[in-house]
């Protein structure tokens, strides 16, 4: 499906619902509000909005990939941006206060709950983990909600990228992505994380946790918020397992 160019702020409410097979969504070159909502399309697998599109990769292509180390789900999406700007207007945005290729992407993606479609899940973890993108993250609006939102979800493969997304953050980054999981705010939802009776969703928190511990000193200080007395075990056994999962 094809809006680019059309002059949309917003696609009709009763649309997408009813785009349970779509598998592309072309939105580049319109004053977009925000990213319409994309729950019900479940079979989508691109979509360009802003200056960049987001496309899963085909397992064939992940294979031939010479630098693949990890099946993760955000191994599976390639995300290209062009340096064109000119949307930025319409979201209140200026070519001098827009210094990175990703921020007119990443405001629309935090304005709503967007990220909870495991696409653009996956496009967030991806780019916490590139160097030109993860400042970006931490500058956009609504980041920190959306994150967390992320690794409360009802999708495995959403709570997969979530926690992964904050980790490469507080190790690529420092602070404030360190802040968010280590703050009274943020500790409802990592103690929920850790008393999930999903395997994966555990292993995932676990990680994250882990790689905002070893960042530094004071970020493990940080996590006694959490005052989970066996925090630490979960970690070390985590280390010592060496099953798929980890």
């Amino acid at each position: 499906l094809n809006f680019e160019g059309c002059r949309l702020a917003r696609l009709a409410e009763d649309l997408t619902p009813r785009l349970t097979c779509l598998t592309a969504l072309r939105l580049r070159g319109n004053p977009l509000e925000a990213v319409p909502p994309l729950a019900a399309c479940t079979a989508l697998k691109t979509l360009s909005i802003a200056n960049v599109e987001v496309a899963t990769t085909t397992r064939d292509e992940i294979e031939a990939s010479d630098d693949v180390r990890r099946n993760d789900a955000q191994e599976d999406v390639t995300i290209i941006a062009t340096d064109d700007r000119s949307y930025l207007s319409s979201l209140g945005m200026t070519t001098s206060s827009a210094t990175s290729k990703w921020d007119g992407f990443l405001a629309l993606l935090f304005r709503s709950p967007s990220c909870q479609h495991p696409l653009l899940a996956a496009a967030v973890a991806r780019l916490a983990r590139d160097r030109t993108a993860h400042t970006a993250i931490v500058r956009a609006p609504g980041a920190q909600q959306q994150l967390l939102a992320m690794a409360l979800s009802g999708s495995l493969p959403v709570v997969h990228c979530g926690c992964a997304a904050l980790g490469a953050l507080a190790v690529h980054h420092g602070g404030a992505p360190r802040e968010w999981v280590g703050s009274a705010g943020a500790a409802p939802t990592v103690a929920a994380l850790l008393a999930t009776d999903a395997d994966g969703a555990l292993v995932s928190a676990l990680r994250m946790l882990s790689d905002v511990f070893f960042t530094s000193a004071a970020a493990a200080e940080s996590m006694l918020v959490l005052r989970d007395p066996d925090l630490l075990g979960r970690l070390i056994d985590l280390a010592q397992h060496t099953g798929a999962a980890t």
